[in-house]
């Protein structure tokens, strides 16, 4: 077997222990009643609001409420009754990575913003290193439409790892 072939099966075997590590969790969470996807709050570590830059920085930038709008929407279970066309449970969560994927015209009108903000809302998170973008053309979705999911950070066996903290954390 070359190097190559090698380290790609090493990839997938590793992909594949992180799923099924994933599905045990949500199981367990789903035998003792807890729905971890219901959660009325978004926490943010007293860590992170006791930092200047982010406290008096990003949370009075705009672009903070497009990113608590992106959390709040974040696919940490199967969700039979959510549209959900790239399948993030499938392919996301159960890889470890927090993840939403919601309509940048949809967010534009919750908030009431042209949606050139919300784009350009998007595109500094992602500069920032806050959230990251995988796009996805029409002919590679279910229902042949463009869409953006939006990775946020990443969770293993409950514990969630979000990218805001590790870049507030060195400022």
């Amino acid at each position: 077997m070359t190097e190559k072939k090698l380290q790609a099966q090493n990839q997938r075997s590793k992909i594949t222990e992180i799923k099924d590590r994933q599905a045990k969790y949500q199981w367990e969470n789903l035998e003792r009643g807890k729905a971890p996807y219901e959660q009325q709050f978004i926490p943010i570590p007293h860590k992170l609001l006791d930092n200047p830059s982010y406290r008096n920085g990003f949370l009075r930038k705009k672009r903070s409420i497009t990113y608590y709008w992106l959390r709040r929407f974040v696919i940490r279970g199967r969700r039979e009754f959510y549209p959900d066309p790239l399948n993030l449970y499938q392919v996301y969560w159960l890889r470890g990575e927090l993840a939403s994927c919601l309509s940048v015209k949809k967010m534009a009108e919750d908030f009431k913003l042209p949606a050139s903000t919300i784009r350009s809302h998007i595109k500094q998170l992602e500069e920032e290193g806050i959230i990251k973008v995988d796009r996805y053309d029409a002919d590679e979705t279910s229902d042949g439409k463009k869409h953006e999911v939006f990775i946020l950070g990443n969770c293993l066996e409950g514990k969630e790892n979000w990218f805001i903290d590790q870049v507030f954390a060195g400022k």
